[in-house]
């Protein structure tokens, strides 16, 4: 996974909650908008829906005017006082004066009292006396005493239009001669309205209870819907859309007992959404772009400056200076003193750890050195006795002797390391006190390279090698073994090699891997080879076994080790570790 630096975090966070903010926003303002839209939307169609009805008004009154002279017409009133129906003629001939006259009407009907039915018409009909009588309310009629009754029919020709009726009562007596029913001409009501509806994209009905509806223009959508509507046909989606309020628009009119109803079928264009909301994204890019800058400004720069003086400090331990604290930020501020004081408290903790792993390093070498020098001393005081209990006086005094000028040169306790030198005159030593013993043992053959001599190793180093393979190595006592100790220069690695072989019986394998392992060995051959390898890795500060100790073996045929030790100690450690008294 890949590492998330703070400015991207802050930055997406920001993005985020600004995404977040422009989603709800976004909601907020069309919603608003949607209700300003559709109030708006109420307010155009109802004013559209007035002015039209206008033209609707000015017809319908003009129509009422003609129902007025007509009743009063001096002719009407003789003619439906005498009952005569041969005098139907004359009444119809003055209805077609006032069909000539005026072009808005289809019809004109006249029932006298005796329910006669007189009519002149544009249109072909069928002067059906009962069926015309049953289709209209008559009580309504005369209960308008003498006022127009308007409503909606399908006579005379099955198309629907409006109708005026009215009572026409005596001018003398106040007693009811007849009905009059004037019927505007539907094509012309039409031709009258539909050209301005269909410019300013207008539908309308004019409908009555009845289900009857005039639709303008003629067979428009909102027609087959309110159809759906009262006829109870419509989908649940049509019955919500007609339910609210701002799907259509509705004017009843109580004196006339039709309603008109519209609706704006054109594409109303409103981009205020989009205005805002572009502005909105508009100012949120600035701010972003400026979040971007003031971020990075103010607060990343000066987290990446603590960032990059910590990776110094990491970088370079010698060079440690603190965090820098320019004083702008409190968060900050805290940040660096708890930096300073955590950078304080791990110097001071360094510093008692490297003291703790001086003293334990201290401590561990000089148990390694009691050990060592003890295990030997036991085996030489061991040899003395022997000789002592044969009574072979003359070599127990000289291995005395011997032993007294080993341990001479051996037992510094002022300094861990010995030269080359001394190290080869130890061995020496060692090897002349076990050759009096048993002068036929061993042979051993010294090669030192020139130059090598003053080179600084741990102390009693060959001497342990060798006494390994005196000790281990040897096969039998009347085969003599054959030591080699070499001490040669590695100029290109800046190390030399000690080299002790032998051709006796070998190191097992499991031995071996113990020691390469740095795992606790419990064969006493391998505790002294485990002991130097201890010191080196103390003295050298190394780690890696197989860079200090090189063996090879056969066992029945020889062994070869090998020590690889640099020219120089470990001096920040050990050069402190030489005051203590070993």
């Amino acid at each position: 996974m890949g590492e998330k630096s703070i400015r991207w975090i802050l930055i997406r966070n920001y993005l985020i909650i600004m995404a977040i903010s422009l989603a709800i926003g976004s909601i907020i303002i069309g919603t608003i908008n949607k209700q300003r839209v559709q109030c708006r939307e109420y307010l155009e169609d109802t004013q559209t829906l007035k002015r039209t009805t206008v033209i609707l008004d000015l017809l319908i009154e003009e129509v009422k005017g003609q129902s007025i002279e007509i009743v009063v017409d001096e002719e009407i009133q003789s003619v439906l006082n005498d009952t005569l129906k041969a005098r139907q003629n004359i009444v119809k001939s003055i209805l077609h004066k006032y069909m000539i006259k005026d072009n808005d009407l289809s019809a004109i009907y006249i029932i006298d009292s005796y329910n006669n039915v007189m009519c002149t018409s544009n249109v072909s009909v069928e002067n059906n006396e009962r069926d015309f009588l049953k289709k209209f309310d008559f009580m309504s009629i005369r209960q308008k005493e003498g006022d127009c009754y308007i409503a909606l029919a399908t006579y005379p020709n099955d198309i629907p239009t409006i109708y005026i009726a009215r009572s026409i009562r005596s001018r003398e007596t106040g007693d009811i001669l007849g009905y009059l029913f004037l019927f505007i001409d539907t094509d012309y009501l039409r031709e009258k309205l539909s050209g301005i509806l269909e410019k300013i994209d207008f539908e309308m009905l004019i409908a009555d209870k009845s289900g009857t509806v005039i639709s303008l223009p003629k067979g428009n959508r909102l027609d087959r819907v309110y159809k759906q509507i009262i006829g109870n046909t419509a989908k649940a989606k049509v019955k919500k859309e007609w339910e609210s309020k701002y799907h259509h628009i509705e004017l009843e009119d109580s004196e006339s007992n039709i309603r008109i109803i519209g609706k704006y079928i054109g594409q109303r264009k409103d981009n205020t959404l989009e205005i805002i909301l572009l502005g909105v994204h508009f100012i949120n890019m600035v701010f972003f772009i400026l979040a971007i800058f003031f971020i990075g400004k103010q607060v990343i720069y000066p987290l990446e400056k603590i960032a990059m003086c910590a990776d110094e400090i990491a970088t370079d331990s010698k060079n440690i200076g603190g965090f820098e604290d320019d004083g702008n930020y409190k968060e900050i501020s805290s940040i660096c003193h708890a930096l300073n004081e955590m950078l304080h408290r791990i110097q001071l903790l360094v510093r008692q750890a490297k003291e703790k792993e001086r003293m334990l390093k201290a401590l561990e070498l000089s148990m390694i050195n009691y050990q060592v020098n003890p295990h030997f001393l036991y085996n030489t005081l061991n040899s003395v006795s022997v000789l002592v209990a044969i009574e072979d006086k003359e070599h127990a005094v000289e291995l005395i002797k011997s032993l007294a000028r080993y341990y001479r040169a051996c037992l510094n306790k002022e300094k861990e390391l010995n030269t080359v030198a001394q190290e080869i005159e130890i061995a020496k030593e060692y090897l002349n006190i076990a050759l009096l013993k048993n002068p036929n043992l061993f042979e051993v053959m010294y090669e030192v390279e020139e130059g090598v001599n003053e080179y600084m190793m741990p102390r009693m180093t060959i001497q342990i090698l060798v006494e390994n393979a005196v000790k281990y190595a040897i096969r039998t006592i009347n085969e003599p073994l054959q030591i080699y100790v070499g001490v040669k220069n590695d100029i290109a690695q800046e190390r030399f090699i000690v080299e002790v072989r032998d051709n006796g019986k070998g190191i097992d394998e499991e031995t071996v891997e113990h020691i390469i392992k740095d795992e606790k060995i419990h064969s006493e051959s391998g505790f002294g080879l485990r002991s130097i390898i201890k010191r080196i890795q103390i003295i050298y500060n190394m780690q890696n076994i197989e860079e200090i100790i090189r063996i090879e073996t056969i066992i029945g045929h020889y062994t070869k080790i090998k020590l690889y030790i640099p020219w120089k100690v470990y001096k920040s450690e050990f050069e402190n570790m030489s005051s203590i008294d070993w």
